[in-house]
Parts: C-alpha cells; sequence; structure tokens
C-alpha cells in the first residue's frame, strides 16, 4: 500500500475497524518514521480525552455530614433525625443525577469523538481525490500546450511553403523518375531570392523500414544534403527546405535511397533527377 492509502487507513485504524493485514501494514508504515502519519494517529488518539469528564461520581465525604450534624442543637434532635434523613436523601438523588449525567455525556461524546473521526476521515478522502484529480489536470495542460505548439510550427512551416509557391521570383525545376523508379516524378518550386524550395514528389514507393529518400542540390559536380522525407501510402511525398547564398548557382536535384536518416553524400541509385 502506498503513502496516500495508509494515511486514509489512520480513521479506522483509531476506531479498531482494520483486518489484521491493513492494521499491519499501517503500523510497519508507522514504524518507518512517517512523520505525516504519526502525527494523524497521535492527533486522532487525543479525541477520547474529551471523555475525560467521564470519571466515576462518588458521594460527598462522610465526615461532611457529621460536620454538618454536629452544629445542631442537641435539643432538636427529631430535626437533627429529619435532616439526617434530608440529607441522606439529598446525597442519594444528587449521586443518582451524577450517575445519569455521566452516562449521557459518555454517550454525548462518543457520538462526538466518532463524528469527528468520520469528518477527518472523509476530509482526507476527499483531499486525496482532489490532489489526483489537480494532478491530471495538470497533465492535460501541458498536453494541450505542447500541441498548440507543435501546431503554430506545423503552421509556420505550411506558411513559408506558401511564401514559396507566391514568390514572384519561384523558378519550377521538373524531375522525371530514372534506375528502379522510372514512373515517378516531382517539382521542385525554388525561390532563390528568398533562398527557400518547396519539393514535392509522386508515385514513389514506400521506402524499406531501414531506408530513407533523401533530396540533394547538384552544384557543379558537388552533391549537397537539402533532408530526408517520408513517402504516403499513395507514393507522394513533400518536404521544404533552405537553401544559401552560394546555392543560387545550383545545376539540379535529385533524389537516392538512403540508410535511415541520410548520409553526408549520396550512396544509393538515383530514383529521381532533373536539371535547372
Amino acid at each position: 500500500m502506498e503513502h496516500e492509502e495508509l494515511k486514509l487507513s489512520i480513521p479506522a485504524y483509531c476506531l479498531g475497524a482494520l483486518d489484521e493485514a491493513e492494521r499491519q501494514a499501517l503500523e510497519r508504515h508507522l514504524k518507518d518514521g512517517c512523520d505525516e502519519c504519526q502525527r494523524l494517529v497521535m492527533e486522532m488518539l487525543a479525541v477520547p480525552n474529551v471523555l475525560s469528564f467521564a470519571s466515576e461520581a462518588h458521594p460527598p465525604p462522610r465526615k461532611l455530614k457529621e460536620r454538618i450534624l454536629t452544629q445542631i442543637q442537641p435539643a432538636k434532635a427529631r430535626v437533627a433525625s429529619a435532616a439526617e434523613k434530608v440529607v441522606d436523601r439529598i446525597e442519594e438523588a444528587t449521586y443518582r443525577a451524577l450517575q445519569k449525567s455521566r452516562r449521557r455525556w459518555m454517550g454525548a461524546s462518543a457520538a462526538l469523538a466518532f463524528a469527528l473521526v468520520v469528518v477527518v476521515f472523509l476530509f482526507s478522502r476527499e483531499s486525496a481525490i482532489l490532489k489526483k484529480n489537480l494532478k491530471a489536470l495538470e497533465s492535460q495542460l501541458q498536453f494541450n500546450e505542447q500541441v498548440v505548439i507543435q501546431l503554430q510550427m506545423e503552421l509556420e512551416h505550411r506558411q513559408q511553403m506558401i511564401n514559396v509557391f507566391q514568390s514572384d521570383a519561384v523558378k519550377l525545376v521538373d524531375l522525371k523518375g530514372t534506375g528502379p523508379t522510372p514512373q515517378a516524378s516531382g517539382n521542385v518550386y525554388w525561390d532563390p531570392e528568398n533562398d527557400k524550395a518547396v519539393f514535392c514528389a509522386f508515385d514513389l514507393p514506400p521506402a524499406p523500414a531501414d531506408k530513407d529518400y533523401q533530396l540533394w542540390m547538384i552544384r557543379g559536380s558537388e552533391p549537397i544534403d537539402a533532408g530526408v522525407f517520408s513517402i504516403d501510402a499513395q507514393g507522394k511525398g513533400l518536404s521544404f527546405f533552405k537553401t544559401i547564398p552560394e546555392d543560387r548557382e545550383l545545376s539540379a536535384f535529385a533524389v537516392t535511397l538512403e540508410p535511415k536518416g541520410g548520409l553526408p553524400k549520396p550512396s544509393g541509385a538515383i530514383h529521381l533527377i532533373g536539371t535547372i
């Protein structure tokens, strides 16, 4: 049992309502030195102290009665005898009244103590539930914040693509399938003035699990990595990438199939190629 579950069982422990396994589990937890649970047990065990007025009542001391009687004049023996009977009756009535009050007080105090333990138990349980719900809400809030950030990044990414398509300086480069994928095709929308480009692929077969399609920019005879991209079930791929001012002298774009994550230099067969 965890700390919160053990803490919630303390009221029942103080009332003697736990089974043997639960009682032993809580006592081991207390012996392990949990300050919070030890304090709660001490507070609940202190409740019976309110019953301190429930001690046994006793008749007044006999000497008190004798002292009262010695002050009565001997000549008034009858009166003294009557007074003694009255005193005895008063003592008996007082004793009975004290006993009756003690029983009533014990019943009321026990009910009050039990009610207090129940209130503490219910409050502890509700507090634990509220803490659990609050933790769940905080986790959901963090997840929602991550989703918002991801959507903002995706929106910015798409807006950059739109800016390329709408640029007055955009150049369209057609790529044709070659080698193992003659049916494939592709387009590069290149904005050399803003050094950005969008690549679209069509009819490419899915890449093996340990491979990725990788796009290359060709400057002279030097291939420059433009990133890997994925293919959907229809054989379509989409990629946004950036160039640099020196890349404005590009001569071609190409696609190869490389090990997962891509390589600094191409090593696989060319699947798409298009000259500028």
